[in-house]
Parts: structure tokens; C-alpha cells; sequence
């Protein structure tokens, strides 16, 4: 499957990590045909072989020149600061043997038995996550939104529910605090409470104000 990138003029590839891109190209999130995937892209990055090869504020790091930085906030989602260089470091799905390896990652995803020795992300609430992805709290990690439109939850993955209101598939809920706003869990969805119309914009609801559930 290909995606037409109307932006590049070109067909775009499908991905889920940087190796599965061709050479100068990485894997990366994009808004396309109206959904969040994740397609190789041009690498914008500058390549370098040292750190005189880059611009000021930038260091070499495998090959790129990447920002400087002196604490997480200063990276990219996926990304942390590395205090010995002041680089920020892909660290998602980094493959670890010890919880200092993860730089405020969590190692060893022991709730996702694909990941047992790998650095995750943790999350609380939807907002931790990047663009495209939302947090399944009950496991605490991240996960991709599945692209596209959905008409009833057979359509989704695994773990996904068929929202109704938006047609877009959303991670399954066991409980009230997992939904956002006033949204309570029912039958494994986030869903207004009963008596409650749905909306999805302010002008939705008369004289009120919509408050978009998870």
C-alpha cells in the first residue's frame, strides 16, 4: 500500500521504524488523505562523519546532525537528552538491559510482551503521546491510531474500538478514568453520559461547550 503525498507530488511508503525506509529517507509522522501515518519521508537532516560538519547548535550523532539539548523537554517525542553529549537520542523501542539505558524511558515494557527489553514511553493520558498515537492507559504505553475511518469496531485492530461520533477507531476502555472530560466507559468505549448528545465541535451542542472525549 502507498499513500499520495500531495504535498511532494510522489507516492509515499508505509513505515513503522527508519530501517524500513531507503537511504535518506525515515519514517516519519505525516497528515495524510486526512489521517496521522506513518510514511518515509525525505531525511531534512543534514549528514555529517563529526561535529564540524554541522551548524551551530547542532552535534553529529550517527551519521546526523541533530539539535543540542539540555533536558528531555528540549527533544522530540521518541527522542531524550543524553547529558554527556547533549544530544537528543532515539530512544524509543531501544533495545535495553537496564533502566539507566532508557534516560526517563521505562526498560523492560513488562505490560507489552513484544517490548520486554526495550525502552517505552509511559503515559497517563492521550497528550503524553505524539501526534497519531493516543496512550492506552490501562498498559501505560503509547500506541498508533489506526488510519482511517472505521463503521463499526470489527473494522479496528485489536484492543480498538469504533467510535461512532468520529468514525475513528480508539483504544478500549475498562474504566471511567481512562475516558476524557465528562466521557464515562461503556461496553468498552469512551461515550457521553446517557442523556448527554455527542458532539465533536462547539457547534454541536446549543449554548454549550463540547467537550471532546478520548
Amino acid at each position: 500500500m502507498r499513500y499520495d503525498n500531495a504535498q511532494t507530488g510522489h507516492c509515499t511508503v508505509p513505515c513503522q521504524k527508519d530501517e524500513e525506509c531507503t537511504t535518506g529517507f525515515k519514517c516519519t509522522q505525516a497528515q495524510l488523505d486526512g489521517a496521522s501515518v506513518s510514511v518515509c519521508l525525505q531525511d531534512k537532516l543534514k549528514t555529517c562523519t563529526e561535529d564540524t560538519n554541522c551548524s551551530p547548535g547542532t552535534l553529529c550523532h550517527v551519521g546526523r546532525c541533530l539539535p543540542m539539548c539540555l533536558t528531555n523537554r528540549d527533544c522530540q517525542q521518541g527522542y531524550a537528552c543524553q547529558a554527556e553529549t547533549n544530544q537528543c537520542i532515539r530512544l524509543h523501542n531501544k533495545t535495553c538491559n537496564a533502566q539507566s539505558e532508557c534516560l526517563g524511558y521505562a526498560c523492560g515494557c513488562a505490560q507489552d510482551a513484544q517490548n520486554n527489553n526495550q525502552c517505552c514511553l509511559l503515559c497517563t493520558k492521550p497528550s503524553d503521546c505524539s501526534p497519531g498515537y493516543t496512550c492506552d492507559i490501562a498498559r501505560q504505553r503509547c500506541v498508533q491510531l489506526p488510519a482511517g475511518k472505521c463503521t463499526k469496531t470489527s473494522t479496528c485492530p485489536d484492543g480498538f474500538a469504533c467510535d461512532a461520533l468520529t468514525q475513528r477507531c480508539h483504544t478500549t476502555c475498562t474504566q471511567d478514568a481512562q475516558c476524557r472530560g465528562a466521557n464515562i466507559c461503556t461496553a468498552g468505549k469512551c461515550a457521553p453520559p446517557t442523556g448527554l448528545k455527542g458532539c465533536t465541535q462547539n457547534a454541536d451542542c446549543s449554548g454549550s461547550r463540547c467537550d471532546v472525549g478520548a
